[in-house]
């Protein structure tokens, strides 16, 4: 049989031993090479996924100091305000917290500090002097007889807010239970503490000119959107009457005429947290309970028969009149009128009563002197609060069944029939004498230093807290978010 040619293969096409071998150590190195690569991405992962809180946390800290500083440059600015020259708020800070020295804190560009109604609109600064640590923005305006001051720090995609109500500095007490400009102890009543007379000097004519500024800025922050919706002939309506709770959640923000709660048929449990303004008088009877509401009325307020008021605020252009089984806790009053409590009515866990004594008027209406007393407490009724009159001539008066507790402030003159434990800030103590056929409210003074009631010492004075504008700013109450 015959053979076919013979086929000769080139040695250069067979596979060796040894680069047999080569090929798989190449294929182990790829494999093991895959495996430490899908380990090391893993890993790396795993160190971002946990570092991301810890930086993220490291900005949110970062912007809450630039939100401080922000906080510490307004309070020096309002203290340099208040009392020139410049204060010591920034000198007092503790820094070791936040790990900045106090040299950061020399800003030029927040010497003088004014904020905005809203944080939003208000123009950038650096509270430190290097750019590097973020930039605040200040949001200033009153919330009743205080000023809050909200700073807004931002750094980097972190940001934090301070936010501090601000009042003003009380005296140290101690055992000092009445200061008084004039001269001399009070004749007769009991007085159990301390006695301060004869105030005179720069901090009482300091006093006469930070008053009526702060009269009118308190002022200034109600009226202005008062003023303008009366003035609105779109505004005005008749009465509004509410007899339930439930009627009383559907008001609108803004009621065109009087309101009056009328709790005499059902009792009314009015509970929110809004703001409502009265353009016209408010009226609460009844048994009514009405809790977390701020009130601006742009007339008179009138808490009677079984009202009763938790956490409100209450302002009224005109005055505001509480009486008969009325009951106010933690509520803040201001009447640019007076302020009277009478009959059974109670104010109770440190309320704010701040009475300014200019009652608000037509335009043709003659302007009137300020009433002798801006505060009135009649008949049998207990009031725990700090009162303040915002004039330089009006004062306080008690008569004798009435029961006090906490801080009598004002420039005028002070009458206590009753008993009253606590401070009493006046231009004097009178003896306070009722022409017949007059009411109660219009006293004659029958004589000057002279106390008809009693006084004495009260532990905790030093927790009534004191309206902004009195004196140098003094921070009440400081909040982080």
């Amino acid at each position: 049989m015959q053979k076919g040619p013979t086929i000769f293969r080139s040695s250069k096409n067979k596979i060796t031993g040894v680069s047999a071998k080569r090929g798989s150590v190449l294929v182990t190195a790829l494999f093991f090479l895959v495996i430490v690569v899908i380990i090391a991405s893993v890993y790396l992962t795993r160190i971002q996924l946990l570092n991301k809180p810890l930086l993220s946390q490291a900005n949110t800290l970062q912007a809450l100091f630039t939100a401080r500083a922000g906080a510490y440059h307004a309070l020096d600015s309002l203290e340099n305000l208040a009392h020139p020259p410049p204060g010591q708020v920034l000198k007092t800070i503790n820094t070791l917290d936040s790990a900045f020295g106090k040299k950061l804190f020399d800003s030029a560009a927040a010497a003088s500090l004014t904020g905005a109604n809203d944080a939003d609109t208000a123009a950038p600064f650096n509270p430190f002097s290097s750019d590097s640590f973020g930039e605040c923005r200040l949001q200033e305006n009153y919330s009743g007889p205080f000023f809050m001051v909200q700073a807004r720090g931002d750094f980097r995609q972190a940001r934090r807010a301070v936010r501090a109500r601000l009042g003003s500095k009380g005296r140290a007490y101690g055992d000092t239970v009445l200061f008084c400009e004039t001269a001399g102890l009070p004749q007769g009543g009991s007085i159990d503490g301390m006695v301060r007379a004869g105030l005179s000097g720069n901090a009482v004519d300091s006093l006469k000119k930070l008053v009526p500024k702060a009269a009118d800025a308190l002022l200034a922050a109600y009226q202005k959107e008062l003023d303008t919706l009366s003035n609105d002939s779109l505004f005005k309506a008749k009465p509004c009457i509410v007899r339930s709770g439930a009627e009383a959640e559907k008001l609108d923000s803004v009621v065109p005429g009087p309101l009056l709660v009328d709790g005499s048929f059902y009792e009314i449990d009015w509970t929110q947290k809004r703001r409502m303004l009265v353009l016209g008088d408010l009226q609460c009877t009844g048994a009514s309970l009405i809790q977390g509401i701020d009130f601006i009325v742009d007339g008179d307020i009138k808490i009677l028969d079984k009202t009763a008021l938790k956490d409100v605020s209450l302002y009224a252009a005109g005055g505001i009149f509480m009486g008969d089984y009325a009951v106010a806790q933690r509520v803040t009053m201001i009447g640019r009128g007076a302020i009277s409590v009478y009959g059974n009515a109670q104010v109770n866990d440190k309320c704010i009563l701040v009475a300014i004594g200019r009652p608000k008027k037509n335009k043709n209406a003659p302007v009137a002197k300020p009433a002798p007393f801006a505060c009135y407490f009649a008949g049998s009724s207990i009031v725990d609060a700090t009162v303040v009159v915002m004039n330089l001539t009006s004062g306080i008066k008690t008569e004798k069944s009435t029961k006090c507790r906490g801080v009598f402030w004002c420039l005028g003159p002070v009458c206590i029939q009753g008993a009253l434990a606590g401070v009493v800030r006046a231009n004097k103590l009178v003896a306070c004498g009722v022409p017949p056929g007059t009411p109660d409210s219009v006293a004659v003074f029958a004589a000057d230093n002279k106390l008809q009631g009693s006084i004495k010492r009260l532990a905790d004075v030093g927790k009534y807290v004191m309206p902004y504008g009195l004196g140098p700013p003094a921070v009440i109450d400081w909040y982080e978010e």
